[in-house]
């Protein structure tokens, strides 16, 4: 039985990772977007083509002869400008819809969120021209309960250990985006100006009435994803965490996301993510804590 657990987490770990790993995912009909920081030029996106075409034509933008597009200005506040000036004419031509919530925009090739921050600009806006994101996503871990009605007891794993529960949220069927898939119990975008544990203790409060002390919050490691996506490129820097929580706990959304929440063994988890009922980041997140459980408890 544990080596069938093993060898099924194995594989979908791997599926995963080859997934997300797009290695020409910019592939050649992109233009790269570039910011001139003390004298060098720096990747800051990797726009469409229909987008390149519009911010050409930008003032604050030039062109070089590669195709490349530079955002003009020494300082965030001009470069944020030039962006703001050139969003009306791209909205003409991206789809419809989009956050104007104002996110940082940093180098493609930075991983961390103390990392240089060139511009500010609309959320709405990231995707389309390939520009990197920062998420943070948390792993529930819920201590075995008998109490809560809605708990499903199936086989754990080890089975000599008493292994807790994935608590995961159901996305609501009005999102855009994976309607009514299981995800993290919170996970969202870094706001400009943000810190990555700020940004979580605010997901946290909004998506699950949730409350904690910092100082128990665990932090694993970052991950990268690349991949296109039919709003134009994800790049994005996911920090992910994960938290135990006392078995009596109860989630509350509070902002209209989620539809509905559930407990899972570590087996049933696996099983979500086989029948393509899980988000792709949380399954990938799910996955390294079980990975980091297994491995600890067979030390």
């Amino acid at each position: 039985m544990l080596d069938a657990f093993l060898a099924r987490l194995e594989v979908l770990a791997d599926a995963l990772r080859a997934g997300f790993a797009f290695g020409d995912a910019r592939q050649t009909r992109r233009a790269q977007l570039l910011v001139c920081d003390t004298g060098r030029h720096i990747e800051v996106g990797s726009a469409a083509f229909e987008a390149a075409d519009v911010l050409a034509r930008t003032p604050g933008i030039t062109q070089l002869p590669s195709g490349a597009l530079v955002i003009e200005g020494d300082t965030l506040e001009a470069r944020s400008a030039a962006i703001a000036y050139a969003e009306a004419a791209l909205r003409q031509v991206l789809p419809a819809g989009g956050s104007s919530e104002a996110l940082d925009l940093r180098a493609l090739a930075a991983r961390e969120a103390s990392a240089p921050v060139f511009a500010r600009m609309p959320r709405g806006l990231f995707r389309p021209l390939g520009a990197k994101t920062y998420a943070v996503r948390l792993t529930a871990l819920l201590a075995q309960a008998t109490n809560w009605a809605k708990v499903p007891h199936a086989a754990l794993l080890p089975p000599d250990l008493e292994a807790p529960l994935f608590l995961f949220s159901q996305r609501s069927l009005k999102k855009r985006i994976g309607p009514g898939l299981w995800d993290s119990l919170a996970a969202g975008l870094v706001a400009a100006g943000e810190t990555p544990e700020a940004a979580l203790a605010r997901e946290c409060a909004e998506e699950a009435g949730l409350a904690f002390d910092q100082a128990t919050l665990i932090a694993l490691s970052s991950r990268s994803f690349v991949c296109p996506i039919p709003e134009g490129l994800l790049f994005e820097e996911s920090f992910e965490y994960a938290l135990r929580l006392a078995p009596d706990f109860r989630p509350r959304a509070l902002d209209g996301e989620v539809a509905a929440f559930g407990a899972f063994s570590p087996v049933e988890t696996l099983d979500l993510i086989e029948r393509g009922l899980m988000m792709p980041e949380a399954a990938a997140a799910a996955l390294a804590v079980l990975q980091k459980m297994t491995a600890e408890a067979l030390q």
